[in-house]
């Protein structure tokens, strides 16, 4: 990385468009009378840092931390160990900048072009405070893994959606002087991990036709679709299951492959894992 070179950035104060470069200035012209970058400093054995600052129109460096909405950048390092090491000092503002918290964001890499990482987690950390999370509850430990930023495909979706296990039960309602109450019931378990995505795929079904009710079963433990309500002057037995439905369970699946694409949201899902897990 040759000294004093010159990093660029482009649209630093505009959500989710923060973009660090190797672009030129005349592919990227400046929008504002001082330009964000960074400037190299080399160091030993081919590691280096990115000193933050402004540029002016004539090309003078003005070293200072940087602004990016809610994130101010002071100091970068990358280290060309196996495999890198990618250091980054910034200090998080809360939404209505009373409240700021110091993180230190160090992420391993044998990835090429480890440098524009930063742009993802500038990007993900201005969306987590812009939609209204609470910044004492940014978890910075999360930010070791570069797949914290990673949102589910259609693929992984699928695969959760095709994992998910099913019992079938008949149930009843006993209820004096009246008719008694009789249903069926399909509880889904081997649910996601993810909390986020197990609310999805439970909008999903409470959206989807066919159903009684959609509900969870204690703490997000299991799914349980009520169908077929009817009412009847025979004796009741209780809730008894019975044998795999096979039919029935894909079309519970269908249901919500069919919806979930309303409901889901990546940068909601990435908010999630950048929490704090609950104690």
């Amino acid at each position: 990385m040759e000294e004093g070179a010159i990093f660029l950035i482009n649209d630093a104060d505009i959500l989710s468009g923060f973009r660090l470069h190797y672009g030129r200035k005349a592919d990227n012209p400046n929008k504002t009378c001082l330009r964000p970058c960074f400037q190299v400093k080399t160091l030993a054995n081919k590691d280096f840092k990115l000193i933050p600052g402004y540029q002016t129109f004539n090309l003078k460096f003005y070293h200072c931390p940087m602004s990016a909405i809610y994130i101010q950048i002071n100091e970068l390092q990358f280290f060309l160990e196996n495999p890198h090491l990618f250091n980054a000092q910034v200090v998080v503002f809360s939404k209505d900048f009373l409240k700021q918290k110091a993180i230190e964001l160090k992420i391993y890499t044998r990835l090429p072009h480890y440098i524009m990482y930063l742009n993802d987690y500038i990007n993900a950390l201005n969306k987590y405070i812009d939609m209204g999370n609470d910044l004492d509850l940014l978890d910075e430990v999360s930010f070791q893994m570069r797949s914290i930023l990673e949102p589910s495909n259609e693929i992984s979706l699928l695969n959760i959606i095709n994992n998910l296990s099913f019992k079938f039960y008949e149930n009843d309602f006993v209820r004096v002087g009246k008719d008694n109450k009789f249903w069926n019931e399909i509880e889904i378990t081997s649910l996601p991990q993810s909390s986020y995505l197990t609310d999805v795929i439970l909008e999903s079904l409470l959206n989807s036709k066919g159903f009684d009710s959609v509900s969870y079963v204690g703490n997000k433990e299991a799914i349980i679709i009520v169908y077929g309500s009817n009412n009847g002057y025979c004796p009741a037995s209780g809730r008894k299951e019975l044998g795999p439905n096979l039919d029935k369970e894909q079309e519970v699946k269908d249901c919500i492959k069919l919806k979930i694409n309303n409901f889901y949201n990546a940068d909601q899902e990435i908010n999630e894992r950048l929490r704090k897990a609950k104690s």
